[in-house]
């Protein structure tokens, strides 16, 4: 269906401001697996002046250099992301690692998700995701799916593209 002369769905930009400001991010962010992607894009919010306040990965190491370059909390517990951060990026390796960060018992995300919103960009199965996104819905947060368009370069760089999946909250 057409609308003055334009295909339905389609947004008019020729009304919008030529620079227009760009948007100040103020949710509190945690990162959860901080390899080649997640350490760089973590850098990149931190360099965007985007709050990361919180960061965690199984290898303490990691977690405990990038903690210190980027000023936040190393969380020693998942539990601990979801209470220093309104949105969680989850960056892991599978469908077990996404499984485990989002377990329905012991150290989990899903520990005081109520209000938190969940973006996952791992690798992880279109069924899980599902499973995941029920779980999170189910203790009061929202689950969204991000695709991935790019390697670790972009993510430095901050040109990634990322494809969002999921319900508005």
């Amino acid at each position: 269906k057409e609308a003055a002369g334009k295909p339905e769905g389609l947004l008019d930009l020729s009304a919008a401001p030529q620079n227009p400001q760009p948007q100040r991010f103020e949710r509190k962010v945690g990162i959860v697996g901080l390899g080649r992607m997640g350490s760089k894009i973590a850098q990149h919010l931190f360099d965007m002046h985007v709050p990361v306040s919180v960061v965690y990965d199984k290898n303490e190491k990691i977690s405990h250099q990038l903690a210190n370059e980027l000023r936040c909390l190393r969380a020693q517990k998942l539990a601990e992301v979801t209470a220093n951060a309104e949105v969680v990026l989850t960056l892991v390796t599978d469908d077990e690692a996404v499984d485990a960060v989002f377990a329905q018992s012991g150290d989990s995300l899903l520990l005081g998700a109520n209000g938190g919103i969940f973006v996952d960009c791992s690798t992880a199965s279109p069924k899980l995701h599902l499973d995941v996104e029920s779980r999170v819905a189910h203790h009061g947060g929202h689950f969204i799916e991000g695709s991935i368009l790019g390697s670790p370069p972009q993510a430095h760089d901050g040109s990634l593209s990322i494809i969002l999946g999921g319900e508005k909250p």
